[in-house]
């Protein structure tokens, strides 16, 4: 850590979301990876983070002053599929 505070880089991908497009059209598509970051955005535990998206059916979250015990906390707990 060159600078003394933690930092990492959380990316989660959209399964099956080919199939979304392929089946309701990419419109459609598109609407729900914006209701997917607007969750995401308002998820308390990335409040302090920034979200992004990353490539077609993924999201880049930077998180800014969690440890990766923190992070991996989340994945376990948080984020649901």
């Amino acid at each position: 850590m060159r600078f003394k505070h933690p930092f990492n880089l959380f990316l989660i991908e959209i399964d099956f979301f080919k199939l979304i497009n392929d089946e309701h059209t990419y419109k459609v598509g598109d609407n729900c990876l914006v209701h997917i970051a607007s969750l995401l955005t308002q998820c308390r535990d990335f409040s302090t983070g920034m979200v992004a998206p990353y490539g077609g059916e993924e999201f880049c979250i930077l998180l800014p002053e969690l440890t990766s015990s923190d992070v991996f906390e989340m994945a376990l707990n948080d984020v649901k599929y």
